[in-house]
């Protein structure tokens, strides 16, 4: 049996033990318009004899005749409910017209919706009180202000807590078999996906890729969005140290065949770097690198504190290799952070740290090993809780770090993962992601 067989098993079997309810706007081609049977008929027929649901109450939702007597459809409600009432004699057909004046009108049209789609709920909740109550809702009929309302309204929860299922009918001239016309609609609505992103696009500005993923769990239908999924946690794995696990979702990412053409170069980059940097003695170029990226993100991210813990961890370790690289210390040389920097100063001409300058904002120019033992000093206030840490000491902080990188030539390593062009791929696929919605 196919996944998709087994889907509709399942819903079957749940909702002959539920007190099963229908729910569609009627539009002015209901119950039939041009030869084709309208979509409120066709959809109800579908879960009929595709889906085999049966059911209890039927609620119809046209505009009103008192209100608005030269564009209503509460006379094509009726006859929508004739027909029913024809085929289902046992199931319990209301109309619940919409006090409008101007069904295309969506500040009248929402409010009226969502008034009577909380009756229908408390008047199928005085009736059933034993047994679980399913809404299959038809989202194709009536005005674009109707059926972007009642699709707004299922997806904020007017019917929470109960099983929905929200359906949407194509033009049958496109898609003449009835099996294929009926399609379920995302329970989330367009504008509300639309909204979703520009979180993600925020979080992801700010590189706070465990967050991205909480929201990344709500039920979105663009493109990509498992693929986005899997990346967000290898990121946020990465940013965690847990590279072993994010290294084997990468590959698992890689070999699945759903990265879009645009990020796959970006993506094959990061993998040899995570391959670089859980090997058993990763190069200590490559854990400074990764550790001044760590906090250039905590810095985007407005933790400072972290930031300047990882910028000194990046400088120690670049220190500590090179003081050996040139003989300034012996390998595993115990010693502090104070008497590495003036070992290397003592090198002199052994070291190009010794000839490289700095100007960092708000101070006189200065040599960059006094910069580097301006940040030792400042983390460990940091680490002591002696200093508060401002944005502007952090991003001296930082220059400090890239300063030094770049001063032992290291910079041109791991480019895949520097912030701002890991912002620019997600971004990039974010709006990939929006684009898609529309399509």
């Amino acid at each position: 049996m196919t996944e998709k067989e087994l889907e509709e098993v399942k819903v079957s079997a749940r909702q002959q033990k539920s007190f099963v309810v229908y729910i569609s706007c009627v539009g002015e081609r209901d119950p039939f318009g041009e030869g084709t049977e309208g979509p409120p008929l066709t959809c109800l027929r579908y879960l009929e004899e595709i889906k085999k649901v049966q059911f209890n109450s039927i609620y119809l939702i046209p505009s009103s005749k008192e209100a608005s007597p030269d564009s209503h459809t509460e006379d094509n409600a009726e006859d929508c409910r004739r027909i029913l009432l024809e085929k289902m004699q046992e199931v319990d057909v209301q109309i619940y017209p919409m006090m409008v004046n101007n069904p295309a009108d969506l500040t009248k049209v929402y409010p009226a919706l969502r008034d009577i789609l909380a009756d229908i709920r408390r008047e199928v909740e005085s009736k059933v009180s034993s047994c679980p109550l399913v809404f299959h809702i038809n989202a194709s009929s009536g005005t674009k202000q109707m059926t972007d309302s009642l699709s707004h309204l299922v997806s904020v929860g007017i019917l929470k807590s109960y099983e929905i299922y929200l359906w949407q009918v194509f033009d049958p001239l496109h898609f003449p078999e009835l099996q294929s016309r009926v399609r379920r609609a995302p329970e989330l609505d367009l504008l509300t996906q639309e909204r979703i992103l520009f979180q993600l696009e925020q979080l992801t500005k700010q590189h706070m890729y465990q967050e991205a993923k909480v929201l990344l769990k709500q039920e979105l239908t663009a493109d990509h969005i498992e693929f986005t999924k899997q990346l967000y946690d290898v990121l946020a794995s990465h940013d965690q140290w847990l590279y072993k696990y994010a290294n084997n979702i990468l590959q698992k990412i890689l070999s699945s065949g759903q990265v879009p053409n645009f990020m796959r170069d970006w993506l094959q980059g990061l993998a040899s770097w995570l391959k670089e940097i859980v090997k058993d003695t990763p190069q200590a170029e490559v854990l400074a690198i990764d550790r001044y990226y760590c906090g250039w993100r905590r810095l985007e991210s407005g933790l400072y504190p972290d930031a300047i813990n990882h910028f000194w961890t990046a400088c120690e370790l670049a220190l500590r290799h090179h003081g050996e690289n040139i003989r300034a210390i012996r390998p595993a040389e115990q010693i502090t952070a104070f008497e590495l920097v003036e070992r290397i100063r003592v090198a002199k001409q052994r070291s190009p740290l010794n000839n490289a300058e700095i100007v960092l904002q708000g101070q006189v120019p200065r040599s960059l090993l006094d910069a580097v033992d301006w940040l030792r000093k400042i983390r460990n206030e940091v680490e002591h809780g002696s200093r508060p840490v401002e944005e502007q000491i952090a991003r001296n902080a930082k220059e400090v770090a890239e300063k030094v990188l770049q001063t032992l030539g290291w910079l041109t390593l791991g480019n895949f993962l520097q912030p701002d062009i890991v912002k620019c791929k997600l971004l990039q696929l974010i709006q990939a992601m929006r684009d898609s919605l529309w399509r």
